[in-house]
């Protein structure tokens, strides 16, 4: 009975394992997506700007205040865009680099490109 329990064990953490891992995979999947729809936004913000910013040098309106609104939307959604990107590093397991913006596994101390300090 003993050959049996084991196997019964070792399936049943594979499943657990395997289910844990479809989670997280489907958690880095919608952060990306929002990620993915924030990028958008900031796009769009940008054109709207540059629309505008045409539309008052050929002398057919003044949208200073607009722009303004633009802007502060642009710098809400890179906001947003930094918190998702933090999230999606952290359910990927990895750490960023901050001298040349590589990835490396969270555990790691130094970075695997350039060997900068990753932590404190």
């Amino acid at each position: 009975m003993g050959f049996l329990d084991d196997f019964l064990n070792k399936t049943k953490n594979v499943v657990d394992t395997t289910t844990k891992k479809t989670g997280e995979f489907v958690e880095l999947q919608k952060v990306n997506m929002k990620i993915s729809e924030t990028v958008n936004s900031i796009n769009k913000a940008y054109l709207e700007i540059g629309r505008m910013l045409y539309e008052s040098s050929k002398g057919r309106g003044e949208f200073a205040e607009e722009i303004d609104q633009k802007i502060s939307a642009i710098d809400d959604f890179n906001e947003t865009l930094t918190s998702l990107k933090d999230e999606a590093n952290d359910l990927k397991g990895v750490i960023i680099c901050t001298k040349c913006g590589k990835e490396n596994p969270e555990e790691s101390a130094f970075c695997a490109s350039c060997g900068n300090a990753l932590k404190g």
